[in-house]
């Protein structure tokens, strides 16, 4: 027993309902934060004339996948461009001559 006279599993018990219980509004908090802002921004989209709906953007992507068949990948351009030991511009200095060369 502790100097109150308040048993030790009374406590402990105690103060994880209390952690638990702070922790549950906390979370509750913020959920309210996000669905908040979420609410916000789909209700800007349903009033903009903007707003492009997802089977336009899919369209767009797989429009553009298709066109650029067989074009080299940004990430691979960017490793021949950038290889050590190959380098695609040696010089530290870059203008239109250098370039053409």
């Amino acid at each position: 027993d502790l100097p109150s006279g308040m048993p030790t599993a009374v406590v402990v018990v105690w103060y994880w309902a209390y952690v638990v219980f702070v922790l549950h509004i906390l979370l509750n908090m913020l959920l309210a934060i996000v669905l908040e802002q979420y609410s916000m921004v789909t209700r800007e989209m349903l009033h903009s004339k903007s707003a492009v709906p997802l089977w336009s953007q899919t369209r767009t992507f797989l429009n553009h996948k298709h066109k650029t068949r067989g074009f080299i990948s940004m990430q691979q351009l960017e490793r021949m461009l950038e290889h050590p030991d190959d380098p695609a511009h040696p010089q530290s200095k870059v203008d239109k001559w250098s370039v053409a060369e």
